[in-house]
Parts: C-alpha cells; sequence; structure tokens
C-alpha cells in the first residue's frame, strides 16, 4: 500500500513540475541576446585578468605533461594522488589513451610516466 501512495506522489509531483516547466520556460536565446548588447553611449571598463601558470615542479617530461594532460586535470588533482610507483602510473596514462582517447603519442607516454614517478611517484625498479 505505502509504495502505491509513493509511486502516486511522484507521479502526480513529476506531472506539475513538467507542467509547469513548459508554462514557464525560459525566454528564446535571441530575446536574452538583445538584451546584452552594449548601450550607445555607455562607458565600459576593460580589465586584464592575470594568467596564471601552473606551479610544477621541474622534471622529465615535464612539458609533455604540461602539453598533455592539463589539458583535463589541474596539476593540483595529480599531485594530490598518492605517490604511486611507476607501474601505476604508466597503467593510468594507459588508461587516459585507450580508456578516454587522449591524444598522446607514445613517446609522450613514456615522457609523461617519467614525470610522474620523478615527481609524483616513487620509483619501482621497473620500466
Amino acid at each position: 500500500m505505502r509504495n502505491i501512495w509513493l509511486v502516486s506522489i511522484s507521479f502526480a509531483v513529476f506531472t506539475l513540475v513538467a507542467f509547469l516547466g513548459f508554462r514557464f520556460a525560459p525566454a528564446p536565446v535571441e530575446t536574452i541576446c538583445t538584451s546584452l548588447q552594449p548601450r550607445t553611449g555607455a562607458v565600459y571598463q576593460h580589465i586584464v585578468l592575470p594568467h596564471d601558470e601552473p606551479e610544477l615542479p621541474p622534471g622529465p617530461g615535464r612539458t609533455e605533461f604540461a602539453t598533455n594532460c592539463i589539458i583535463c586535470h589541474s596539476p593540483r588533482y595529480v599531485s594530490m594522488q598518492p605517490r604511486f610507483p611507476r607501474k601505476v602510473w604508466k597503467a593510468e596514462v594507459t588508461k587516459m589513451v585507450d580508456a578516454y582517447k587522449a591524444p598522446i603519442s607514445g613517446h609522450d607516454q613514456e615522457q609523461i610516466v617519467d614525470y610522474l614517478v620523478a615527481v609524483f611517484g616513487v620509483e619501482d625498479g621497473r620500466k
């Protein structure tokens, strides 16, 4: 009995939200964009935001890491990972290429793994 009541209430809420959502839809994009057009005679200030270069420790393969990995990952995200051994970093880089189709060449993959081990990992004696 409780399940029937729960399904009935859920259906009623869903129907109400769907009805009100279509009825009170936001304005078309063209209307919104025209309201953002500059007014004649208005004075505007221009600001230049500083370019925040990621702080990456020096090491072999730093350029390849910065070029290929920071496209999707922040340097902070990578630096917060545990100090993985080489085989784990190699598996992670391979996963990014195979599963997520990261456009990283084989040579760059090796350089990235070298950098990750040198800066954020531990050497396990195997390459």
